[in-house]
C-alpha cells in the first residue's frame, strides 16, 4: 500500500500543492469572513457531516436547506456524496441533529481544526448562554464546565482524534493528503504524512469499533448514522468492510454498544492510544458529570473510582497492554508496521513499545517477534 500511494503520490502532488486545499477531493473549507489588509488570515471551517451552511452546528436551518435542494446536486446539501440530495441526507442530517464543531474534537469552537485561544474567547463571549457551539458537554448552557473541557483539550487537533484525520471527515484518505501537502511545513509535516501513509483507510468506526462518528462512544448516534448510510458502499459506516453497509455492521455496532475509547483503552478518554496527562485533564474536567467518556467503570458519574482507574493505567498503550499492537484492532500487522516506521526515529509514545523514550530498532524487533498473533 505504501508504495502504491507514494506512485500516486507523485503523479499528484505538484497540482495538490499549487491548489491548496479547497475544492479538492470531497474537502471544502470556508473563510469564515474577509481578512483586512496586511492581517492574519481567516481560519477555515472543515465542516461537519450535515452542517449546510459551515455554522459549526446541525439544526433547522441546514434541514431547510437540504430540503430546499431536494432533488438537486448541490455539493453543500449532498452529504452522502451520491450525487444527488434526497432522502438519504435528511436522514443524515437527523442522524447528527446538534452535532457541533466542537463535539467532533472538543473545544473547537470554530472549526478550524484545532484548540487555541480563539476557541476559549468564543467561549467566553458565550458564557451563560445556550450557543450550541460552545456547549461541549451538551448540559443547555455554555459555563465553567465547558471552559474546563476546552482547557484540558488546549493544543489538540483533529489529527490526534483520528490520528492523521486532518480534515475531521472520520476517515483518512487523499483528503488528509491533500491537507499535509497544502500546509507543509518541514519535518513535522513529513512525519504526518507518513502517518497519513500508515493510517491510509482507517476511520472513526473502525479505530473504536462502531464510533462512527468519532465522538469517542458507541451510542444512539452511530447507529442513526450508519441506518443513514444502509445498502451503500459508504466506508464510514461499512465496519467490517465487506463493500456495503449491512446487518453485519449494525450488529458489530450494537455488539459495542456503549463502548467508550476509555474503557477500550482504560483511561484513554481522548482516544490517542496513549493515556497520559490529556486524559486526566478531561476526567478532571468532567468530575462529578455522567459524561460517558470520562466515566470509565459505567457508574454515571465522572469521580474518585474513575480517576484511579485511568491512573493506574498511566503512561499505557495498546501496544504495551498487548505487546506489539500499536492501534489497538487486536492484530500484530501490516499496519502496526507501518505506523512504527512512519514515525521512527520520532518519540511517538504509542510506538514506544519498550517505553524507551525513542521508536527504534529494537521496538521494530519486539513487533516483528510478536508479527501475526492476535490478541488472547
Amino acid at each position: 500500500m505504501r508504495n502504491l500511494l507514494f506512485g500516486l503520490l507523485l503523479v499528484v502532488s505538484a497540482g495538490i500543492v499549487a491548489a491548496g486545499v479547497g475544492g479538492v477531493g470531497d474537502v471544502e473549507t470556508f473563510d469564515l469572513g474577509p481578512s483586512g489588509k496586511g492581517s492574519a488570515p481567516a481560519p477555515l471551517v472543515l465542516p461537519i457531516r450535515g452542517d449546510a451552511n459551515f455554522n459549526c452546528v446541525v439544526d433547522i436551518v441546514d434541514l431547510t436547506a437540504v430540503l430546499g435542494t431536494f432533488g438537486s446536486n448541490s455539493s453543500h446539501t449532498d452529504f452522502n456524496r451520491d450525487g444527488i440530495v434526497d432522502d438519504d441526507d435528511l436522514a443524515i442530517v437527523e442522524a447528527v441533529w446538534g452535532s457541533t464543531c466542537g463535539t467532533r474534537l472538543v473545544g473547537d469552537v470554530n472549526g478550524d481544526g484545532r484548540v487555541n485561544t480563539t476557541d476559549m474567547n468564543r467561549v467566553l463571549a458565550d458564557w451563560g448562554t445556550m450557543t450550541p457551539q460552545s456547549d461541549f458537554n451538551r448540559d443547555q448552557f455554555v459555563d465553567d464546565a465547558d471552559l474546563q473541557l476546552l482547557l484540558a483539550n488546549w493544543g489538540r487537533t483533529l489529527a490526534r482524534r483520528l490520528i492523521a484525520d486532518h480534515t475531521g471527515d472520520d476517515v483518512v484518505d487523499f483528503n488528509d493528503l491533500t491537507f499535509v501537502l497544502g500546509h507543509w511545513t518541514g519535518p513535522e509535516s513529513q512525519l504526518e504524512l507518513d502517518l497519513v501513509l500508515a493510517q491510509w483507510g482507517a476511520t472513526s468506526g473502525t479505530d473504536l469499533l462502531g464510533d462512527i462518528n468519532g465522538d469517542k462512544v458507541v451510542d444512539s448516534r452511530d447507529e442513526s448514522i450508519l441506518l443513514a448510510y444502509w445498502g451503500s458502499t459508504q466506508p464510514l459506516a461499512d465496519l467490517d468492510g465487506s463493500g456495503a453497509v449491512d446487518t453485519s455492521d449494525l450488529l458489530l455496532l450494537l455488539g459495542a454498544w456503549g463502548t467508550t475509547a476509555g474503557r477500550e483503552l482504560t483511561g484513554d478518554i481522548d482516544g490517542d492510544w496513549l493515556v497520559g496527562p490529556f486524559d486526566q485533564q478531561l476526567l478532571l474536567a468532567a468530575w462529578g458529570t455522567a459524561w460517558p467518556q470520562a466515566d470509565l467503570n459505567a457508574d454515571g458519574t465522572v469521580n474518585m473510582s474513575d480517576l484511579l482507574l485511568l491512573l493506574g493505567a498511566y503512561n499505557d498503550t495498546f501496544g504495551t497492554q498487548f505487546l506489539g499492537d500499536i492501534n489497538g484492532d487486536c492484530t500484530v500487522d501490516s499496519v502496526d508496521q507501518e505506523i512504527l516506521l512512519a514515525v521512527w526515529g520520532d518519540e511517538f509514545a504509542q510506538a514506544d513499545l519498550n517505553g524507551d523514550g525513542r521508536v527504534d530498532v529494537s521496538d521494530l524487533t519486539t513487533l516483528l517477534g510478536a508479527y501475526g498473533t492476535s490478541c488472547p
